[in-house]
């Protein structure tokens, strides 16, 4: 069951509004149904930006997908989901740009809220490791789990980051893939992630920079959460977003967005090293003319 989507809008659950290139991005649809958390019912924390990479959207941020992204350039820059509900399973997707040049930032929390016992208390949350260039994941107790081996999300990338918790059996499954890859960089089936009773789960869910001390700036996207079956990457390529195949009509998307005539409503940035130019076109022709252009 879909517990929320919005890849219809492809970028981190910001709303756009009119206009082909100066939309308004913003972060009106984070908080639905927040009651608790660190914020209470304030959905955007600190100076988060909502922006589009001409910084046309009233913010400049790299997305990943669509016409806007979401950027954190300091500490406690963040935004809340509120729908979840003490859920005994839990799963969520985002992307993010490995943006930071130093430090370990916490760019995604599942939290569990108000009210008594345990208000505001992490049941798990997942880290960016600049110095070893990879995911790491913490549990309630504070146990810091890597994901993968060293290097294997490497600096200034997009990663789509795919997490599977499991109240009853204490479980977190995480997969990370990214950098133009086409299968999975890192991936780890991980115990001990308990949340702090039987019927305990998370309530909200943070993603942006929310804690650890870092330098440099994390972009986010593509958010979503389910409470089952897992959630697809997005499409690499796919610029136009009309259909479930690479072809020349994405690859026009791309090279209008390359000489500044319009960006791509899809997801253009085929090599996903956060600036969309000739490299992504090279690497779109390359699908599009292989045997499995199809997404």
């Amino acid at each position: 069951m879909i517990r929320k989507s919005r890849i219809a809008y492809a970028l981190a659950g910001l709303a756009l509004f009119a206009g082909m290139q100066a939309e308004a991005c913003t972060t009106s649809q984070w908080g639905v149904g927040l009651t608790g958390g660190a914020g209470g019912a304030q959905a955007a924390i600190g100076g988060v930006v909502a922006g589009q990479p001409n910084g046309l959207g009233g913010g400049t941020a790299t997305r990943y997908s669509g016409l806007c992204g979401l950027r954190a350039s300091g500490l406690g820059q963040y935004v809340q989901d509120g729908t979840p509900t003490a859920e005994g399973t839990y799963i969520a997707r985002f992307y993010v740009y490995t943006g930071v040049t130093s430090g370990t930032p916490v760019v995604f929390s599942s939290m569990e809220g108000a009210p008594a016992p345990d208000p505001n208390q992490r049941v798990y949350s997942v880290q960016y490791n600049r110095a070893n260039q990879q995911f790491e994941a913490v549990n309630q107790a504070g146990t810091v789990t890597a994901i993968g081996a060293a290097s294997s999300a490497l600096a200034n990338k997009w990663f789509h980051v795919h997490l599977t918790w499991d109240r009853t059996a204490g479980s977190l499954d995480v997969s990370v893939q990214g950098a133009g890859s086409s299968t999975p960089n890192a991936t780890a089936s991980l115990s001990g992630f308990t949340s702090s009773g039987g019927a305990a789960g998370p309530d909200f869910a943070q993603l942006g920079w929310i804690s650890g001390a870092a330098a440099g700036r994390i972009d986010v996207d593509a958010f979503e959460s389910r409470r089952s079956t897992a959630i697809p990457p997005l499409c690499r390529g796919n610029a136009n977003a009309s259909d479930e195949t690479r072809n020349i009509l994405d690859a026009i998307a791309v090279f209008n967005e390359i000489n500044a005539v319009s960006l791509a409503t899809g997801q253009p940035d085929t090599n996903e090293d956060g600036a969309v130019n000739i490299l992504d076109a090279i690497a779109l022709f390359t699908i599009i003319n292989s045997a499995s252009p199809g997404c």
